[in-house]
């Protein structure tokens, strides 16, 4: 009898964790995405609009032609389509942090100005991500086709039905309403099954192109080798001797700044020779910041004082950096703390943007044991973007309806650091992702499940 298992891969894994715990999650996904997508706005909205359509509008949306992917004539539908489902799966991600971006889903997105994007509301920005994904489906499509490459979505597609009956019920509202509700006026379960099936031949493909990129052990820790200083984790003291002014460092004159970074340039090399000599590095902390080893007396302090309990005692190396990865420390120390360095090395350290001295006592470099999935998921998701990217470069836009704003928006650099669209009249060069201020997957459709 062979005992030997198959090897499961990635895809595997994924398919059967998403078997065990289907009914969960499809309940809690959906729960969420009808709380933060604001769905019940929607649902009043799509209803009534389409109650007040006429016939020849309801035709139009079906059967012209709202913009041009490459050669694909993209409809109203089609377009509503992935425009929803693109809106709500972000919303559904990011709704705890929506009244920090400042994002009000019972508003118009159009008259909503986004925080990070130059000239562009949230409108622009949706329908920028909308067409970054019609073009990943367009162009993954025809790969597939001219590859003959085979997927098997039925199962997908089985769960993606049963997810809209049950939203229906929750919503306590028909399925033919829910359909609008979530696509767009003229959806119905017939005419958006294409793109649904579309898209999930994209998650799939998406899935095949990870394994296909997965790299071998070998491959990891060649590129661990070369980039050691990103992954490594050191241990290591710190005390920080902040130059003491009594403006602000805005209103403080170069001079004023200079005669307190002295002052505490002299006290961080006194305690520098101090630690030379073998003095404990936390008992010398007590010495020069007396107000930080005090510790603070509160209400609930008092009471447990009062009870006689015993008082939790201050941690005894408050001041100890544990398993801090290289690449997040300060930029003034890292270069003390990636060289070369034996247990007990101990240094001051300027830093003329924050106005202090560090004083640290190396105690260890370890390896990350995490680093090399991490590394591997890396180069996974590298190489699957340059590939996408590849696939979509020749996938243009036009805007046959002239309502895609962004298109004619000036070239900008939004703070998360994703490009503005250059003016270029009807026709645009996108690439096929989306780089949001999130720096998360926004190109993934949200009833399809991608690597985590």
């Amino acid at each position: 009898m062979d005992n030997t298992e198959k090897k499961m891969t990635k895809y595997d894994r994924k398919i059967e964790a998403r078997k065990q715990q289907a009914e969960k999650e499809r309940k809690e996904k959906l729960r969420g995405r009808l709380i933060a997508a604001g769905v019940v706005v929607l649902i009043v909205a799509a209803i009534l609009y389409t109650n007040l359509s006429s016939v020849f509008a309801k035709r139009a949306a079906i059967k012209d032609t709202y913009i041009k992917i490459g050669n694909h004539e993209i409809t109203k539908l089609e377009y509503d389509y992935f425009y929803y489902d693109t809106v709500n799966a972000w919303l559904t991600q990011f709704s705890s942090v929506l009244p920090y971006m400042g994002l009000d889903t019972s508003v118009d997105f159009a008259e909503q100005q986004h925080p990070y994007e130059e000239n562009m509301t949230w409108k622009d920005y949706f329908d920028r991500m909308t067409v970054e994904q019609i073009q990943m489906v367009k162009a993954a499509g025809d790969e597939i086709t001219n590859t003959g490459w085979e997927s098997d979505i039925k199962e997908e597609y089985e769960e993606f039905l049963t997810s809209m009956e049950d939203g229906a019920d929750e919503m306590g509202i028909s399925v033919a309403d829910y359909y609008k509700a979530r696509f767009g006026s003229y959806a119905t379960a017939e005419n958006v099954r294409p793109f649904k099936e579309e898209s999930l031949k994209l998650a799939a493909y998406i899935h095949y192109l990870e394994e296909e990129h997965t790299p071998s052990e070998e491959e990891v820790k060649t590129y661990y080798e070369e980039h050691k200083d990103e992954y490594d984790q050191v241990d290591y003291y710190e005390a920080v001797f902040a130059a003491e002014l009594e403006e602000t460092e805005e209103e403080a004159s170069d001079e004023e700044i200079a005669a307190a970074m002295e002052e505490q340039k002299k006290r961080a090399e006194e305690m520098q020779s101090k630690l030379k000599t073998g003095a404990d590095f936390e008992e010398l902390c007590a010495e020069y910041f007396p107000e930080a080893a005090e510790p603070e007396e509160d209400e609930e302090d008092t009471e447990d004082d009062a009870s006689g309990e015993e008082e939790a005692e201050e941690p005894k190396d408050a001041h100890l950096k544990e398993a801090v990865t290289l690449s997040s420390v300060a930029a003034s120390i890292q270069e003390w703390l990636t060289a070369s360095r034996k247990a007990g090395d101990i240094t001051v350290i300027e830093d003329t943007d924050s106005n202090c001295y560090y004083v640290l006592k190396f105690v260890e470099r370890t390896h990350n044991d995490a680093a090399e999935e991490s590394i591997s998921n890396n180069m996974i998701d590298e190489a699957v973007a340059d590939r996408m990217d590849e696939l979509t470069a020749g996938y243009t836009v036009t805007d046959v309806k002239g309502d895609l704003v962004y298109l004619t928006l000036p070239e900008t650099s939004g703070e998360d650091g994703t490009d503005g669209n250059e003016n270029t009249g009807e026709e645009d060069n996108t690439d096929g992702n989306t780089d949001g201020e999130d720096n998360t997957d926004d190109n993934t459709d949200s009833d399809s499940d991608s690597r985590e």
